[in-house]
C-alpha cells in the first residue's frame, strides 16, 4: 500500500487510497441545543459533518462519536458553551476514547451572568478502530443543565498529522 493508501475498518470492501482521501479528518457541528441530566456523564451527539474525509462519523449511527480510520497523532479540537445557571459547584468537559478512557477534561465554575464555554485541544496518538467523544457531566441537582449548540457553540473535529 502506498502511503496515503489503506483501508477504512468500518467500510468493509470499500478502499480509500490517495484519490478520496489525502488526510484522515472531520468537523462536526450541533445546532439544538442539548438537555445534560444531573450528575450523569454524557457523550453530545453531532447531526452536521463540515467536512468528513472518510467517513469518520456518521450522522445517524452513533452521532457521539468521530471514529479513527488510520492509526497516528491527530489534533483533536471540541467546544461547547453551558446555559447561564449558577445552581451547582462546577461543569465539565472531556474528551472520551473508546467509551471509557479520559483523554482529557476539565471544569469551570457555573455563572448566571454568562454562559461558560469550554474549550478542548488535544493531541494524542490513537490506534485504527479507535473511537472519541466530547462528554459533558454537571452537579448542578436537581438539573438538567443544557449545552447551547443552537449559538453555533457545539463543534467536534479530529484531523491526522501523522504517524
Amino acid at each position: 500500500m502506498s502511503f496515503f493508501q489503506f483501508q477504512n475498518p468500518f467500510a468493509v470492501g470499500r478502499n480509500i487510497n490517495s484519490t478520496n482521501m489525502r488526510i484522515p479528518g472531520c468537523a462536526v457541528y450541533e445546532t439544538t441545543n442539548q438537555s445534560i441530566t444531573f450528575n450523569t456523564t454524557t457523550a453530545l451527539t453531532f447531526s452536521f459533518e463540515s467536512f468528513d474525509r472518510g467517513g469518520m462519523h456518521d450522522i445517524s449511527v452513533n452521532p457521539s462519536r468521530i471514529y479513527i480510520l488510520r492509526a497516528g497523532v491527530y489534533i483533536v479540537t471540541g467546544r461547547i458553551a453551558w446555559a447561564s445557571n449558577a445552581t451547582g459547584t462546577y461543569r465539565e468537559f472531556g474528551l472520551r476514547q473508546n467509551g471509557s478512557a479520559q483523554i482529557d477534561v476539565q471544569n469551570v465554575l457555573p455563572s448566571s451572568v454568562f454562559a461558560p464555554c469550554q474549550v478542548i485541544a488535544s493531541a494524542h496518538l490513537f490506534s485504527a478502530g479507535d473511537y472519541i467523544e466530547l462528554t459533558v457531566f454537571h452537579d448542578s441537582n436537581p438539573g438538567p443543565e443544557n449545552v447551547l449548540n443552537a449559538t453555533a457553540a457545539g463543534r467536534f473535529a479530529a484531523l491526522w498529522i501523522g504517524a
